[in-house]
């Protein structure tokens, strides 16, 4: 799972970390829940990493901007979870379930619309700029 909210919504993020409980509780926790549904089973074991490499405002009040999260679901799944608060691109979020059958994605590329923009130099598309686009 990928969870990353943008940039450009930096001020709000640092000014509401204090108030959300840090990353894990504000933005990992609906990852989780999401997670466990998905597997179907609560976790037996979990393991994170996580820093502050962009927000210097957010390790002034002891939160992280980057996530990266294992945990291994009683029934034996495996899942692999990733946050952020700096994508520079805009905001995205996306799953895929991959199983021995087959995989299923959701919400693959975060895109505005279905508009490609296309030159001599270049191909392009927008992105959506929050969750709630």
């Amino acid at each position: 799972m990928i969870n990353r909210d943008p940039v450009a919504m930096a001020d709000f993020i640092i000014k509401f970390s204090p108030k959300s409980g840090g990353m894990v509780m504000d933005m990992l926790s609906h990852d989780y829940d999401l997670a466990r549904w998905f597997a179907g089973s609560d976790a037996r074991s979990d393991y994170g990493l996580g820093g502050t490499f962009v927000y210097d405002g957010l390790k002034a009040v002891g939160d992280i901007d980057n996530c990266s999260f294992l945990v291994e679901f009683k029934n034996g799944v495996i899942g692999q979870l990733e946050i952020s608060r700096n994508s520079a691109y805009g905001y995205h979020v996306e799953t895929e379930i991959y199983g021995s059958k087959g995989n299923i994605r959701i919400g693959m590329l975060p895109l505005r619309d279905r508009v490609t923009y296309m030159n001599e130099t270049s191909i392009s598309v927008n992105t959506a700029d929050w969750f709630y686009e």
